[in-house]
């Protein structure tokens, strides 16, 4: 089963609180963690994960903050769970680099593979100004 954990709940949240951003401004995390009352600690992981990939910025300083590195149409949920997970894997053979040592008799690899085919076609093609206007 697909489970979107907290990690990832909470990194798509800070997400779309930043494209709703208007030009040049940014978002203080602190801020946003006591709006929303998630762990500072925590979110500042996953917004550290964030951005070691590329999806946000952070500038320091009395009016430093986060925003967005890329327009919310270019961000994907698939870029955004691998970002804070690591590669996405319906089972861990799925995943880039990974090899079973039942791989030669497994059975059920073929359902696993194409399952994941159709998951990560699916979460690339919501982008985070998808996810904006559906609500």
């Amino acid at each position: 089963m697909l489970y979107i954990n907290k990690q990832v709940d909470y990194g798509l949240q800070l997400l779309l609180a930043l494209g709703q951003l208007s030009d040049g401004s940014s978002l203080s995390l602190r801020a946003f963690a006591e709006e929303r009352n998630i762990s500072f600690l925590f979110l500042q992981r996953i917004a550290g994960r964030l951005k070691k990939a590329g999806l946000v910025y952070a500038t320091k300083g009395a009016k430093g903050g986060y925003y967005l590195a890329r327009p919310a149409a270019e961000l994907h949920l698939k870029d955004i769970i691998e970002a804070i997970e690591g590669d996405y894997g319906t089972v861990d053979c799925t995943k880039d680099g990974k090899v079973c040592p039942n791989e030669a008799t497994c059975t059920s690899k073929p359902v696993f593979h194409n399952l994941q085919k159709d998951i990560v076609a699916s979460m690339s093609k919501y982008s985070l100004a998808d996810m904006a206007n559906m609500h």
